[in-house]
């Protein structure tokens, strides 16, 4: 059982309008494993990574100080980012709003899983790995605010879950 964070797409319910945080950018999921806080993304990463080349084309690969660099990777992993982060708000501000929401997510470590609907064999995921892993286990584990970070196919998110 998962708690469903970002409603507004769907018009299910939304946890950030549920506790009047308002509109922020937030996972799609979270579920309390054992003593961790899993943050679920859910994205068809592959599909958005080809409708940004359709849209943007060669404007994606940019030159910056006489070195290649990548709009695309850098527009992904800071949309991640955003999405970690406002996701720690909701449920910092939940906490705040109720105690025993606060015990029972006090000491509990938080781990991030992106699940990329849209991958299902290996080659796939090392291709949507390119533009995210790295970056964010290094910018949230690195300040102790993850405890790790996952990039996950379907089929491997459903075998993680499995007790």
């Amino acid at each position: 059982m998962a708690y469903r964070m970002d409603g507004a797409s769907d018009k299910k319910p939304d946890m950030r309008l549920e506790i009047g945080l308002g509109t922020c950018h937030s996972c799609d999921y979270f579920t309390i494993h054992g003593n961790k806080i899993l943050l679920i993304e859910e994205t068809c990463l592959l599909k958005s990574i080809a409708n940004y080349r359709e849209k943007y084309g060669s404007t994606l690969e940019e030159e910056k100080e006489g070195k290649k660099g990548n709009l695309l990777n850098r527009m992904i992993r800071d949309e991640n980012v955003l999405k970690i982060y406002g996701s720690l708000l909701v449920l910092c501000h939940w906490a705040a709003k109720d105690r025993d929401v606060a015990n029972s997510i006090r000491e509990k470590k938080h781990i991030f899983w992106l699940v990329i609907s849209d991958a299902e064999s290996e080659g796939d995921q090392s291709r949507a790995l390119y533009y995210a892993d790295s970056y964010l286990i290094r910018k949230f584990k690195g300040v102790n605010l993850l405890q790790d970070v996952k990039i996950l196919t379907p089929s491997q998110f459903k075998r993680k879950l499995k007790p």
